[in-house]
């Protein structure tokens, strides 16, 4: 998204520096949501903060495939079911990995 839609297209060569930058947005965009999933998710049971989790996945995925494809709107070809349940699979595997680390049962 930060380097514009000219990195959409399959280039000729893998280009390290794109693949770089987008990792680590991600990196940085997958800590600070899952900081405020964290949030959310602390003081509940196990099996309701695995719901959470799927539901903030899901509210990740509205954001990040309607909200911000109005500002980057090369980004809407990313919108797909895969990319719909890889962000609900995000949230729901923060949501286990901060209960399991927390040490609250």
């Amino acid at each position: 998204m930060v380097l514009g839609h000219g990195v959409l297209p399959p280039p000729a060569t893998f280009d390290w520096s794109v693949m770089a930058v987008a990792t680590l947005i991600h990196f940085v965009l997958s800590i600070i949501y899952s900081m405020v999933l964290a949030g959310f998710v602390s003081r509940r049971s196990l099996p309701s903060a695995l719901l959470m989790g799927a539901a903030f996945g899901l509210a990740l995925f509205g954001i990040n495939m309607y909200g911000f494809t109005m500002v980057f709107p090369w980004f809407a070809a990313a919108r797909d079911w895969i990319t719909l349940v890889t962000h609900v699979l995000f949230g729901i595997s923060a949501a286990a990995a901060y209960r399991a680390l927390s040490g609250r049962r």
